[in-house]
């Protein structure tokens, strides 16, 4: 179900992540699913991954720019079970 879209929401701090496309989004970002996993895994951290290219997307760089939100999402991101 995660492999299509997924939705992460940050509500005055709290982050939450559904299957699905919910909302309007403020930002949308788009990698393949290999760029995905390494985020996943910690071998690959988003800001590196939007500076090389491998992670595009509407209002992306709004998000990259405060690292503390992202390691947040990629705590959320990493709760989701990874077979590859």
């Amino acid at each position: 179900d995660w492999a299509l879209d997924g939705t992460l929401e940050v509500d005055h701090g709290d982050v939450s992540l559904r299957s699905g496309r919910h909302g309007r989004p403020h930002a949308i970002g788009r990698a393949s699913y290999s760029t995905w996993l390494a985020m996943l895994r910690h071998e690959l951290h988003p800001s590196v991954a939007v500076a090389t290219g491998r992670l595009r997307g509407r209002g992306i760089g709004r998000v990259i720019v405060n690292r503390d939100l992202i390691d947040s999402m990629l705590d959320v991101f990493r709760t989701i079970p990874v077979d590859a």
